[in-house]
């Protein structure tokens, strides 16, 4: 292999500690993440939102319906499916929304620059 490997106190990955009580807050509020799927599905779909990610994702109709109820939650490969669908940029700028971290930020800005160049090109 070649190339250097990060000593144990470099490591790209920063690892936080949570203390016995955010532990406990973490665990009551997983109870109500289930919220978060549907809030913005119904947000982003208001009609029929459950029938709308069956027809984005070719998911089950049902499955997909309890998804937007907020009854039952998303597997992590629902989100892969459904962010990777034609219609997948507006529901992962909802998952991003309100994100601080640099990388994202300089992803957005990338973007920003990229469509204005595109103009550019389209008025020459």
């Amino acid at each position: 292999m070649h190339g250097n490997v990060p000593a144990v106190g470099e490591t790209a990955i920063s690892r936080h500690v949570t203390s016995d009580v955010e532990e406990s807050s973490s665990v009551k509020s997983d109870a109500g993440s289930l919220d978060w799927f549907a809030e913005m599905a119904q947000g982003l779909l208001p009609t029929k939102p459950g029938t709308q990610l069956h027809y984005i994702t070719g998911y089950d109709e049902r499955l997909c319906q309890k998804y937007a109820a907020g009854s039952v939650k998303p597997s992590a490969f629902f989100l892969r499916v459904l962010l990777r669908s034609e219609q997948g940029a507006p529901f992962f700028a909802a998952l991003m929304e309100g994100c601080t971290a640099q990388w994202w930020i300089d992803a957005k800005r990338a973007g920003s620059v990229g469509e204005q160049v595109l103009e550019i090109t389209k008025r020459s």
